[in-house]
């Protein structure tokens, strides 16, 4: 565990909750520089890069999913519903950042209409 100011660090594990879906994804950093890369493991053995970079007065945040294997259900589970997710954590951050309003649901009593 690391406090809430302290940067993380190669080879530490995080735990993310997809509220609304009782899911926990577990996985590992890989690298960061501190200032515009970050690496962990995601999805089993997918490699997520994140980078960060201004473009015509924009800053812009890139999301890069690897290493994702070709079979079927990898391509449904991956390819589509992380994509979907990614989208959504981005336009998140974005309400966050620009409003202060944190779009996801986490009230527990609250069933995912995926659940259904």
């Amino acid at each position: 565990m690391r406090k809430k100011d302290e940067v993380c660090k190669p080879g530490d594990s995080y735990e993310w909750e997809w509220y609304g879906y009782n899911v926990v994804e577990k996985g590992k950093v890989i690298s960061l520089n501190g200032k515009d890369e970050f690496k962990f493991t995601f999805a089993g053995d997918c490699i997520v890069t994140v980078r960060f970079y201004e473009k015509d007065n924009y800053t812009v945040v890139e999301i890069t999913q690897s290493n994702i294997k070709t079979d079927d259900k990898h391509k449904a589970n991956i390819y589509v519903d992380c994509s979907i997710g990614w989208q959504f954590y981005l336009c998140n951050i974005k309400s966050i950042a620009e409003a202060g309003f944190d779009l996801r649901i986490k009230d527990p009593d609250f069933i995912s209409l995926n659940s259904n």
